[in-house]
């Protein structure tokens, strides 16, 4: 995610939603960590292995 989006939309999301500041930033967290975990996970998927060579292979 463009970090500068990332503060005008921190701003936005806590101005919006007072007094719910807490579970805003528990959300937050949770899907930029969700987000950065997939990435991680599709990333090992599109790396071919090591020492396996698939007989055939659709790439």
């Amino acid at each position: 995610m463009d970090r500068t989006l990332l503060r005008p939309m921190l701003h936005l999301y806590f101005w919006a939603i007072p007094g719910s500041n807490q579970r805003g930033v528990n959300i937050l967290v949770h899907s930029l960590s969700l987000q950065s975990s997939l990435k991680n996970h599709f990333e090992h998927l599109s790396t071919p292995r090591e020492g396996k060579k698939e007989k055939n292979s659709r790439y």
